[in-house]
């Protein structure tokens, strides 16, 4: 949640999955990122959080490719990587509801 507090995305609507279905990042495409240090910050909190979200880990490390250089897509799949895990800060908690789909979890 911490993480999420810093990025300001503590009430960011949640997303399914991590990465995008779109191919890799370019490296040259839009404009750079307002405050490089915040994304670098972030993406280093994300890589640390590999170590206990495995599922996260191929989508940090194409946002950590780019940390030379961020540019805006680059924070936005960064986002989505943020909007991922807000979406299971709370597993079990009740129904969870995706573009039509309705997915129950329950604790065990």
């Amino acid at each position: 949640m911490d993480i999420l507090e810093r990025a300001g995305m503590t009430d960011c609507k949640p997303c399914a999955t991590p990465v995008d279905t779109n191919p890799k990042l370019p490296a040259d495409d839009g404009v750079p990122v307002a405050d490089p240090t915040d994304f670098r910050s972030l993406a280093g909190a994300l890589r640390y959080l590999t170590f206990t979200c495995p599922d996260i880990a191929y989508a940090v490390q194409q946002v950590c490719l780019h940390m030379h250089d961020p540019r805006e897509p680059h924070l936005a799949a960064l986002k989505r990587i943020l909007r991922y895990i807000r979406g299971t800060l709370h597993p079990g908690a009740g129904p969870i509801e995706f573009k039509g789909i309705q997915l129950n979890t329950h604790y065990f």
